[in-house]
């Protein structure tokens, strides 16, 4: 945890600096920075509708075996699990009923994952209604200005208060 509190320090260090002590042309003017940290829509790549089908389809026997290993392999950890609860401290740090419910979980997802790479592995037909129903892009409106405005309206303000709370960040680490 610390460390991604680092690096998201650090981040705010860099980026309030250069808001901080960038020349007004380079933030207003029609420069690559403003385009590409500014005005590039990063939730765009994934409003498209990604299909698994040539990739994954085309080769589906060789990937609904690899799922059915690993779908043996979580069953596996799960029987270990029910044989040996003191084997990995879950015993000690949850107790009896909450070693059930972790053994109920993987081995719950252990079956998922078989079944899904029997259906990938005999007929993955049957997979593509849930990919279909799994690939909708929902997206909410946007109920006012954008964070870019707001930065690119006061600049040397956003900077300082990026500073302030990376300083703030690494106090408290």
């Amino acid at each position: 945890m610390s460390v991604a509190a680092g690096v998201a320090a650090i981040l705010a260090i860099v980026s309030g600096a250069f808001l901080l002590l960038a020349p007004r042309a380079v933030i207003d003017g029609p420069t690559i920075f403003r385009r590409l940290f500014f005005e590039t829509n990063i939730g765009e790549p994934f409003g498209r509708k990604f299909a698994i089908e040539r990739g994954i389809y085309r080769r589906h026997r060789i990937f609904g075996i690899a799922v059915i290993l690993g779908g043996g392999v979580i069953a596996m950890f799960a029987a270990y699990l029910a044989m040996n609860p003191r084997a990995l401290d879950i015993y000690l740090l949850v107790g009896k009923p909450g070693l059930r419910v972790a053994v109920v979980l993987v081995a719950t997802c252990a079956v998922l994952l078989v079944t899904l790479g029997f259906c990938l592995a005999i007929r993955p037909s049957v997979l593509k209604g849930i990919e279909a129903a799994a690939n909708r892009w929902v997206e909410t409106k946007s109920p006012g200005p954008t964070v870019s405005a707001a930065v690119l309206r006061n600049p040397r303000l956003v900077g300082v208060l990026l500073l302030v709370g990376a300083a703030l960040n690494l106090r408290l680490l």
